[in-house]
Order: C-alpha cells, then sequence, then structure tokens
C-alpha cells in the first residue's frame, strides 16, 4: 500500500493470496485512497465463486503466458499514441 501512494500505478496487478490481507483486501484499500484504481486479479483458483467475487475486475488464471498479461494491462491502461 505504501508503494501505491508513492508510484500511483497506472495498474495494479494483485494475487488473490498476497500475503498479511490478501489481494482483496489491498483492493479495498486501494479503491479507498485511488479516485479510479485499475486492477487486475490473477489467481489460481478457476472457479466461477471466485471470478464473480472479483468482478467487475478483470481476472487471469494460473497459469497464463507473460503475453496474456501483458494484453490485459494494455487493455486496462493503454499507451498514449505517439
Amino acid at each position: 500500500m505504501e508503494a501505491s501512494r508513492a508510484a500511483r500505478p497506472d495498474v495494479a496487478v494483485l494475487d488473490v493470496f498476497l500475503a498479511d490481507a490478501g489481494g482483496l483486501g489491498l483492493a479495498q484499500a486501494l479503491r479507498r485512497e485511488l479516485a479510479d484504481p485499475r486492477l487486475l486479479f490473477v489467481t489460481g483458483l478457476a472457479l466461477p465463486s471466485v471470478r464473480d467475487a472479483l468482478m467487475p475486475a478483470p481476472v487471469l488464471f494460473k497459469p497464463f503466458r507473460r503475453r496474456e498479461l501483458l494484453e490485459a494491462v494494455r487493455v486496462l491502461a493503454p499507451l498514449p499514441a505517439t
């Protein structure tokens, strides 16, 4: 949380099972502190109930390819046109 205050990331990629408060707890804190946080969750639990609990945030299920992760981040925070 401290790092997000300092860096103000364009996208936060959160594992559902992070230590301490977990990805869901961190997501709640980011939603309280940032105006419009862009969140992407990753998890190894490919259950419909997990997807439903995380909606409307996008979810990548492990294992995923680096290309899938990069595409999901690009959708959330596209690069500005040059």
